[in-house]
């Protein structure tokens, strides 16, 4: 895929196919690696580490979210996030 990175960008900004028409081109661009890997390409960085420092840095605001949910959603969490305390 890293062979083939400047042809497909140039189709994506060019011819802007829709995800259909990329899956159906580049199916192998749809796989978790390659996900990861175009994602690098593009960006120069790491997926996985960015995914993972951002959930770091959110995840106390979404335990709180989560905590304030009532009706039967917060019902069904409850249980779960009283472990997490």
């Amino acid at each position: 895929m890293n062979k083939t990175f400047s042809s497909r960008r140039l189709e994506v900004v060019s011819i802007c196919p829709s995800v259909g028409e990329l899956k159906e081109r580049w199916p192998a661009l749809f796989t978790e690696a390659q996900i990861i890997e175009e994602f690098r390409r593009i960006t120069t960085v790491s997926l996985v580490e960015t995914f993972m420092l951002k959930l770091d840095e959110y995840t106390p605001g979404l335990l709180q979210l989560m905590r304030a949910k009532g009706g039967a959603a917060g019902s069904k969490m409850r249980p779960l996030l009283d472990t997490l305390n």
